[in-house]
């Protein structure tokens, strides 16, 4: 399932950069996981939260599908705190400027409001200069967000990865 290959990732990565046979350099090698990172990272957490919505009566993602990401923030923070949870903000916006750059990896276009939003954020405006505190920081995402989701679950019978 999804939750595997981000296993298999990050387990990879820490195997190519502790190899010491190869010839690439960290710094590349952190940017190229990092972007394979943003692409799994927001497919996954998109997943889970369509299977959610999709099993629940509390809960609706339809905004997710479609609009700008920017307005698709708060919607999402009021959607996970209906479970009574304490959710980071900073998460979520991390979340969604992770979208952004992993849809200028699939679109090739950020756009002038996404890319001043991911400055704003503290991230680069081009996904050619993701690093190493990068992927620690989407990592971090990956890790809560499926927290907040797994946590929110009232229903786990129903759950789509419990196979």
């Amino acid at each position: 399932m999804y939750t595997d290959d981000m296993h298999y990732l990050s387990d990879s990565r820490e195997l190519i950069l502790n190899d010491k046979s190869r010839v690439r350099s960290n710094e590349l090698i952190h940017g190229a996981f990092s972007r394979l990172l943003l692409v799994q990272l927001i497919s996954t957490i998109e997943f889970l939260l369509e299977e959610w919505g999709s099993k629940s009566e509390n809960v609706n993602f339809e905004f997710m599908k479609s609009g700008h990401n920017l307005n698709k923030i708060q919607p999402l923070i009021d959607e996970l705190e209906k479970s009574g949870r304490e959710i980071d903000h900073d998460v979520v916006k991390d979340f969604i400027a992770g979208k952004i750059l992993r849809n200028s990896i699939v679109h090739s276009n950020l756009g002038e409001d996404n890319k001043q939003f991911c400055i704003d954020r503290d991230l680069p405006e081009t996904v050619t200069l993701l690093g190493e505190p990068h992927w620690s920081r989407f990592y971090n995402v990956y890790t809560q967000m499926t927290m907040y989701i797994w946590q929110s679950i009232k229903d786990f019978d129903e759950w789509p990865l419990r196979s």
